[in-house]
């Protein structure tokens, strides 16, 4: 299977060199990642330009005025071609492989939607806040949730059962639910 990072940058240069990164050294690489820039005003241009050079998996679009987040998603879904995509943060970097496990755990349970896993936070400084989302967890270990008992959990608790920027989404499944709709607004990714 084959993985789209979608990644929407704004002035985010500072964090870009860890985010892109730390994609491009997981033990299973994304096949593409799109990096729209949303008009930034610091050296992100610069910065995303650099990986661009060195990686064909790295892409960019810059959008020629700031549009926003989703708008910016939205862009980066239209471009997408693999098989599951990723709604990455330009403030977040993935732990080594996420990818290879999430791909495992797709390849096992064709049918499922979506793949999530916990999301540490942390400070400024990189030291560790707590994880996301707070117990009670969905599972203490990886495992398939039918989709019936999932949309039960959802209406029953809310998006931060998944964490989105850890949500591995399959394309097809996705495309086909019209799960990324510009009607979900800034809720995208928990509509999703």
């Amino acid at each position: 299977p084959t993985v789209s990072v979608i990644l929407p940058n704004y002035n985010h240069a500072h964090y870009l060199p860890q985010c892109l990164n730390a994609m491009l050294d997981q033990s299973v690489k994304p096949t593409e990642i799109i990096v729209i820039d949303d008009a930034s005003t610091d050296n992100s241009i610069e910065v995303i330009s650099d990986f661009v050079r060195r990686d064909p998996v790295v892409k960019l679009i810059q959008n020629e005025k700031n549009i926003g987040n989703m708008p910016s998603n939205f862009k980066g879904l239209e471009q997408a071609t693999c098989d599951y995509i990723l709604l990455a943060a330009a403030d977040d970097y993935l732990l080594p492989g996420f990818f290879e496990k999430s791909l495992k755990l797709l390849a096992k349970y064709p049918a499922a939607g979506l793949c999530s896993a916990l999301s540490r936070r942390i400070n400024e400084k990189g030291e560790y806040l707590d994880t996301v989302p707070k117990p009670p967890y969905l599972s203490t270990s990886p495992s398939y949730i039918p989709a019936q008992k999932m949309r039960d959990i959802m209406i029953n608790r809310d998006n931060w059962a998944i964490m989105p920027t850890t949500a591995l989404f399959n394309r097809k499944l996705a495309n086909e639910a019209r799960a990324f709709s510009p009607e979900s607004g800034r809720y995208l990714d928990g509509f999703a």
